[in-house]
């Protein structure tokens, strides 16, 4: 009798809006995130983060995060989103490569689209894609536990008004491989300048299925 063991790539994408009274904590707790990136606690803290996110739409519930014992951050998000979408085939094909040494270069650069599209696996670039890519290893985090790749990155309040649809991870700040894309299905995210900050990010996973 054989047995087949498969990996299946999953990802989650997020999108988080700050109040300007949290916006300052927020930062705080991303620079120290950067700072401890190695370090022990760090994907703890990270935990803490996306565990606050996964709570979901409006529900305002105070999150609080450790560090080095001080109970120090509470935050409240005014508006999450959660949901499900692909990897590019084109950046599992980069993943590959630099595996095998023939490639090289981070996925590290959170973007945005102001259009809705239907995600493909085939899809280069983001709909419309406008602003600035953030590099999360300094406007964020970025985190590998276990089987996972997860990547967090804030944008200022001073960020011109936009309507998200699209969120992507780059491996440059300009044009370049996408290795993920995530359409929120129509369901538009909403950023106004000077009145609330963001944070954009995604969960990537490498899921073993099948009859082991």
């Amino acid at each position: 009798m054989s047995h087949h063991s498969k990996i299946s790539v999953q990802d989650k994408h997020f999108a988080v809006s700050w109040s300007l009274q949290d916006t300052p904590k927020i930062e705080e707790y991303t620079k120290r995130l950067v700072s401890l990136y190695g370090k022990p606690g760090y994907s703890e803290l990270a935990d803490q983060m996306l565990d606050l996110i996964r709570r979901k739409e409006n529900d305002h519930h105070s999150a609080t995060a450790d560090l080095a014992g001080h109970d120090w951050l509470r935050v409240d998000p005014i508006d999450a989103h959660i949901g499900e979408d692909m990897v590019t085939f084109q950046g599992l094909n980069k993943l590959l490569k630099i595996y095998t040494g023939t490639a090289s270069g981070t996925f590290k650069w959170v973007g945005y689209g102001t259009a809705a599209a239907t995600p493909t696996p085939y899809a280069p670039t983001l709909t419309l894609e406008e602003g600035t890519r953030q590099d999360a290893t300094t406007t964020g985090f970025q985190d590998v536990k276990g089987s996972s790749l997860r990547v967090f990155s804030s944008y200022a309040s001073t960020v011109i008004s936009a309507e998200i649809y699209q969120i992507g991870l780059f491996d440059a700040s300009t044009s370049g491989i996408m290795l993920a894309i995530h359409d929120m299905g129509g369901v538009v995210f909403s950023h106004t300048v000077n009145v609330e900050s963001f944070s954009l990010g995604m969960i990537i996973d490498l899921v073993p299925f099948g009859d082991v």
